[in-house]
């Protein structure tokens, strides 16, 4: 699915038309430049991902060279409210570690995010979805948009992990997968564990990244 495609299913314009980007933006990510990202991407060789948690673009950037790399004409759909998790909000020193920056009491990072994805030049592949995990989830299923990969890095906390999983595993073609990092999380193994339990999966994992293929 071509952005082009993406933007008139969900009948949103494109973020980028227009867009000046920023002189500096906010830049890091943890885990982003991971070999998970060339593994499902060459095995699912997939027609459209949904990005469940994109911070400032870092695995979004990783995911797209790949594509680039491979020639897919595949669009990354980017579902976040940029607001950041709980982490973040807890006390001064997250807040300054993650680069949160703040005008006037609301987080700049959707701007950076939009900054670091049109200076690498991947705006012609992504669409940003402003949204909390769980409505984005909802408009998909009504837009009838489905997707090959759906990588999963929102909330750490292990019911919305759980929730995430419950959402999206509907949205994921057969021959697909849903995967993420932050294993070593106690929350997010889980949270990845009890859904894989109910629904008599199994998740191949390492000591950051987790996978689970979708046969049926």
């Amino acid at each position: 699915m071509t952005k082009e495609e993406l933007l008139q299913k969900l009948e949103i314009e494109d973020a980028f038309k227009g867009y000046t980007p920023m002189k500096e933006a906010v830049l890091g990510g943890w885990h982003s430049d991971s070999n998970v990202f060339q593994f499902v991407i060459e095995s699912a060789r997939p027609r459209l991902i949904i990005e469940v948690g994109s911070f400032v673009g870092f695995s979004t950037i990783t995911m797209a060279t790949h594509l680039d790399r491979l020639k897919l004409p595949c669009a990354i759909l980017c579902v976040d409210t940029w607001l950041g998790s709980l982490e973040y909000w807890r006390d001064k020193k997250s807040m300054r570690d993650s680069g949160m920056e703040l005008k006037h009491g609301y987080p700049q990072w959707y701007q950076s995010f939009l900054t670091n994805i049109a200076t690498t030049k991947h705006q012609d592949r992504v669409v940003p979805l402003p949204l909390s995990s769980l409505i984005a989830a909802r408009l998909l299923k009504e837009k009838g948009v489905t997707a090959d990969l759906i990588y999963i890095d929102a909330s750490h906390n292990e019911k919305d992990v759980y929730d995430d999983l419950s959402e999206y595993w509907e949205l994921v073609h057969k021959g697909g997968a849903l995967f993420g990092d932050d294993w070593q999380w106690d929350s997010v193994r889980r949270a990845v564990e009890k859904f894989c339990r109910e629904k008599d999966l199994s998740a191949q994992y390492d000591a950051v990244n987790w996978i689970i293929q979708k046969h049926v």
